[in-house]
């Protein structure tokens, strides 16, 4: 009964550790980001694929800069130490959707620390990021000069032709 006993606790003693194990490795991997995150947090208020009008209504603030044949231009300027101004881009397809948002920082210095500590390490094509989330395209970001652009390749806009992405 001793060595039954013993084998019964044994079997036990291994279930628990392979689970435990198992638990912990499964918590060990980084789980997709949330997509706003990425975002400073001056920012993340603004969400890719709403509408242009949804946009506007609840950022009153933001000024159209400019009209193109293929997108909407607005910006608007923050009283930040670190960013002056964010650019929003709509596309010009039915619903408008915001599909890009360029943060300009007053400073490249301040833009590579953000850069880095919001997006990581570089994942895409070298010096790029690219992230998957809930939304309907993955989120694409660069640093270009002192700003952080982050583009969302939707249908109707600049980054998106033929039925694909071409970013």
């Amino acid at each position: 009964m001793f060595n039954q006993t013993v084998k019964q606790f044994t079997h036990i003693v291994l279930a628990s550790q392979v689970i435990i194990f198992c638990a912990l490795y499964y918590y060990s991997f980084e789980g997709t980001p949330k997509l706003k995150k990425l975002l400073p947090k001056e920012v993340r208020h603004f969400e890719f694929e709403k509408s242009r009008t949804d946009v506007l209504s609840a950022n009153p603030k933001l000024v159209l800069l400019k009209e193109e044949s293929f997108r909407w231009v607005y910006g608007l300027e923050l009283q930040n130490s670190k960013i002056s101004t964010v650019v929003l881009y709509f596309g010009k397809s039915s619903n408008e959707p915001l599909y890009e948002i360029i943060v300009n920082y007053k400073d490249a210095a301040d833009m590579e620390i953000d850069a880095n500590s919001l997006l990581g390490k570089p994942n895409y094509k070298g010096n790029e990021w690219k992230f998957y989330g809930k939304a309907s395209a993955p989120l694409h970001a660069w640093v270009y000069r002192n700003k952080i652009v982050y583009a969302m390749p939707l249908p109707g806009t600049e980054w998106y032709e033929n039925g694909k992405s071409t970013l």
